[in-house]
């Protein structure tokens, strides 16, 4: 009987940590989107400036991996 509890309790300790790394995966998913979104604007604004102040329009390619 000790042994079915203790495998129970397993079980249950298993199903927190596969949540628990479900839900830390979904934040850093979010977090890196997040920081992406604004190294791309951030980009797009360095070259937006660099044309204001040479006329020189760069073409940069974004690429999605």
């Amino acid at each position: 009987m000790e042994l079915d509890q203790f495998m129970v309790r397993v079980k249950d300790c298993e199903i927190h940590y596969v949540l628990l790394l479900c839900s830390f995966k979904e934040q850093l998913q979010q977090h890196v989107r997040v920081h992406t979104m604004e190294a791309v604007i951030a980009c797009w604004e360095i070259e937006q400036s660099l044309q204001s102040l040479t006329g020189f329009v760069a073409l940069l390619v974004w690429l999605s991996v």
